[in-house]
């Protein structure tokens, strides 16, 4: 039926039952894949400018250990980026994806800072989810961070929960040999998920990211509600300057599929199609322009 025929008030009664067996369905089913694969970003472990890093060339990479932009002659102290990006969450209409993301990086010698911002939202009429962050961060090879995120909870417009998220990241890069670096990050965290993702929530607790020219590989510890660790996985090739090709595994909801970074000029497209045992097909995009190193998350 779609959302029209959920706001036809010529049928309440089907409505409100309509009504009644979607947020059951989908509390029941948010425990089962995870705040993990919920966000729009989760479609990908590593950052825009991790991806980014990796389909450029070693003798052009602009980017240091860390993923920060180096500062050349000619490279404008001030860096920036913005993106947006759509998904359908499970291949279901109701549950659409949408992201508006931006960034800046001010390049001070060996001290660069960086300032972020998003916005998600998930579903439409019905049910939505929306999400608001901001995060600051200093340093390069060593960087410390804050990233504050509020998420609400809505249902036909009314506000029924909403949470406030803050986290404290520290990070160092290293270099191993000529050719291999990596990046061995640490979060910290004063609060839980928002209590309506249930024991499925997730909060990332640390991170471990590995460098080869062409190649990197990702893996990420998060923390459930409940206490339990979860492991996921992430590798990224490049095929060519131009394009990369990647492959994201969630053990614990058995998730896996295939994703895409492809460089159009001054733009950059990226796209996560991840499959869910149960559940079915989650397809991310997202255009972006300007200076990925400014991506810092």
């Amino acid at each position: 039926m779609g959302w029209r025929g959920l706001r036809d008030p010529s049928r309440p009664a089907v409505s409100g039952v309509l009504m009644v067996v979607l947020l059951v369905a989908w509390q029941h089913t948010s425990a089962v894949k995870g705040e993990g694969l919920r966000d729009f970003q989760d479609g990908w472990l590593m950052s825009i400018r991790e991806r980014a890093r990796v389909l450029e060339h070693p003798e052009t990479r602009l980017l240091l250990p860390g993923g920060q932009t180096a500062v050349q002659p000619g490279k404008p102290r001030l860096g920036w980026w913005l993106g947006v990006g759509q998904g359908q969450l499970y291949s279901m209409e109701e549950l659409v994806l949408g992201s508006v993301e931006g960034g800046l990086l001010l390049r001070s010698g060996k001290l660069p800072i960086s300032f972020v911002f998003s916005w998600e939202r998930l579903g439409e009429g019905l049910y939505l989810e929306d999400t608001r962050t901001v995060g600051l961060g200093v340093g390069d090879k060593v960087r410390v961070g804050v990233r504050v995120r509020a998420r609400q909870w809505l249902v036909e417009n009314e506000l029924v929960d909403s949470g406030l998220e803050v986290g404290l990241q520290g990070a160092f890069s290293f270099k191993w040999g000529k050719l291999v670096s990596g990046e061995v990050g640490f979060w910290l965290h004063a609060a839980g998920s928002p209590g309506w993702h249930a024991h499925g929530g997730r909060r990332t607790l640390a991170d471990f990211k590995l460098f080869y020219p062409g190649t990197g590989l990702a893996l990420r510890v998060d923390q459930k509600n409940d206490g339990a660790p979860v492991l996921s996985l992430e590798i990224l090739g490049r095929l060519s300057r131009r394009l990369g090709l990647g492959w994201r595994i969630d053990p614990e909801t058995g998730t896996m599929g295939g994703n895409f970074s492809i460089r159009l000029g001054g733009f950059w497209l990226f796209t996560s199609h991840l499959v869910h045992p149960a559940l079915g097909v989650t397809h991310r995009f997202q255009i972006g322009t300007g200076d990925p190193g400014a991506a810092s998350w």
